[in-house]
């Protein structure tokens, strides 16, 4: 809710990537994705924020995507506007767990050409107030103590 008013969450994409260095439980990565073409205003970008931050609290991906977590990827079109979301995001959203959500990018930093490019640090994330601390789209494994699957 942003001012008493209910903001419909509406992503612009939203895709799951598997990760099979991971125990088979945690495979699976959900996430939204804002295409941001620096059209939309602060404004409107900051409903997004609050509608997304504010459904992953009342578990509402799970109604409506039968996903029980997911993360927001918001790919900019350069490195200027999607650090300037990524602060938009730090001012509105409190410390801790709802600032891991939030993911911001720009169409320079990552190609589809380069599809490994998501392991690298390529994006900004609201959690780190440093701004040359740059966070992979999918980050390894911690511990990697299973063995690999010979299906995959």
């Amino acid at each position: 809710m942003v001012d008493g008013q209910r903001i419909p969450v509406s992503p612009d994409d939203f895709f799951t990537l598997q990760d099979n260095r991971r125990p088979p439980e945690s495979t699976l990565a959900h996430f939204f994705l804002e295409a941001d073409l620096s059209s939309e205003n602060h404004r409107y970008f900051k409903n997004k924020i609050i509608g997304a931050a504010h459904d992953y609290q009342q578990g509402r991906q799970t109604e409506k995507f039968q996903i029980t977590g997911f993360r927001v990827l918001a790919v900019a079109l350069n490195e200027a506007r999607a650090r300037n979301l990524c602060l938009l995001a730090q001012s509105l959203l409190p410390e801790g767990a709802l600032r891991k959500l939030f993911l911001f990018t720009s169409a320079q930093s990552f190609s589809l050409e380069r599809p490994e490019m998501i392991f690298e640090p390529i994006c900004f994330s609201p959690r780190d107030t440093d701004p040359a601390i740059r966070r992979p789209i999918m980050p390894a494994p911690l511990v990697s103590n299973h063995p690999r699957r010979p299906d995959r």
